[in-house]
């Protein structure tokens, strides 16, 4: 999750942000955001709006609303960001315990416990691995993000389900992992969100 640490007060970490200016749309001030505080010009996902924080006590400087967005990007495409990658815990909480200022900590536990929840129903849903992968790259994307291991065998079958082999020339296409033998590689077969139904069909047996 990256953070930002806040200069004026109050002091502290912060998840990035700014105030929607006079003629701007809340899109606006989303990709501005990303543009001056983070340095992300040009996102390869749009930004999901995820809840509103409306609550008059929230901010000690006033009523201020809030609109919480997330973007999941690849590591990579956050190398030259301004700020601090950190990892969370189970909760969904900074795992080094620190706290975020403002309301900011439920903000991040509602947004890490959105994406796991797509994680649990759609192989890799914010396109984290691009549009191929093996099925050992997918798993270990899952495991990162649901912040527990799985079982490999039974995730690999669920998986198949829902991804079909990269074929070239009429030939499987394959790609060398560490310490094994070459691995097939997989794209999405299906584009859409699951229903319900595949939903509990897919949910992911832990180890």
């Amino acid at each position: 999750m990256l953070v930002q640490q806040r200069s004026r007060s109050p002091r502290g970490l912060v998840l990035p942000g700014r105030f929607v200016r006079k003629g701007e749309t809340f899109a606006d001030a989303v990709r501005a955001t990303l543009s001056e505080k983070v340095g992300i010009e040009d996102a390869v996902a749009e930004p999901r709006l995820l809840k509103m924080y409306d609550d008059p006590r929230r901010d000690q400087r006033g009523w201020v609303m809030s609109a919480l967005h997330v973007l999941a990007l690849p590591v990579q495409a956050l190398a030259d960001a301004s700020g601090d990658l950190l990892a969370v815990d189970e909760a969904g909480r900074l795992a080094d315990r620190r706290h975020l200022v403002f309301d900011h900590d439920d903000m991040l536990a509602a947004a890490v416990q959105r994406m796991r929840s797509h994680y649990e129903a759609t192989p890799d849903p914010y396109r984290l691995l691009g549009n191929s992968f093996t099925l050992g790259q997918l798993r270990d994307l899952h495991e990162s993000v649901l912040g527990e291991p799985l079982l490999k065998d039974t995730f690999n079958r669920r998986m198949k389900g829902y991804l079909t082999e990269k074929m070239v020339k009429g030939e499987p296409v394959r790609e060398q992992e560490t310490g094994g033998r070459p691995a097939l590689v997989y794209v999405r077969s299906k584009d859409t969100e699951l229903s319900q139904r595949e939903r509990r069909r897919l949910l992911l047996p832990r180890r």
